[in-house]
């Protein structure tokens, strides 16, 4: 089901104008893998934004592709919550150097935004996950087995186009267009009333 908001138990991750369908859909466009990025967090501040189509509908831009086709507009503001799953514990680029860039890290570490599916909801081939070799995957299993719940499971939804894409990693490369990242934030949750009203309007008023 559309959505992603605060509290309400009924959503479900996908974006506006996009369906369960277009993930079973066999080479999308002639792509091997299909991901529509509904969130962004930069590294290390995990500061985080969230796709319009994810959390408004109605959007006459909006629709199945990766990034959204408003470009920066298309994004909420940039917000921030203390409490946030990837600020529990751990060094995120550090785990993201060694276990997601592996091979093909940058020799100087520099902060990272990271597009993503919310919710890990993505279709990938046979071919994008034998980019990589399996002792690769076996490397990573170590880590996210050794608890229960451990805290790069939580990083590992901010990482997934990364894994099966490492000729595209976006350490080297931005996969979308975002607002500037400025010293202050709005203090989350995005999904704060003024912020949705804010949007409803400016969609009734032609905004978009």
């Amino acid at each position: 089901s559309w959505g992603y908001l605060i509290g309400d138990s009924g959503n479900g991750h996908l974006n506006d104008k996009v369906s369960f369908d277009d993930y079973v859909r066999p080479f999308p466009n002639g792509r091997d893998s299909f991901f529509v990025m509904n969130a962004a967090s930069q590294f290390p501040r995990a500061t985080q934004l969230n796709r319009l189509g994810i959390i408004v509908q109605g959007f006459p831009d909006e629709g199945p592709e990766m990034c959204p086709k408003l470009g920066a507009e298309g994004w909420t503001n940039w917000w921030f919550l203390p409490d946030h799953p990837h600020l529990q514990r751990g060094d995120m680029l550090d785990f993201y150097d060694k276990y997601v860039a592996a091979s093909h890290r940058l020799a100087e570490r520099k902060p990272l935004i990271l597009a993503f599916a919310q919710g890990g909801r993505f279709a990938v081939s046979r071919a994008r996950i034998h980019a990589r070799p399996k002792a690769y995957y076996a490397r990573m299993l170590v880590v996210l087995s050794k608890e229960v719940n451990p805290q790069e499971g939580f990083w590992m939804e901010a990482v997934w186009w990364d894994v099966f894409h490492p000729e595209a990693l976006q350490s080297k490369t931005p996969l979308c267009e975002y607002p500037v990242l400025g010293e202050h934030v709005t203090r989350g949750p995005y999904a704060d009333t003024g912020i949705l009203n804010a949007i409803r309007a400016q969609l009734r008023g032609g905004r978009w």
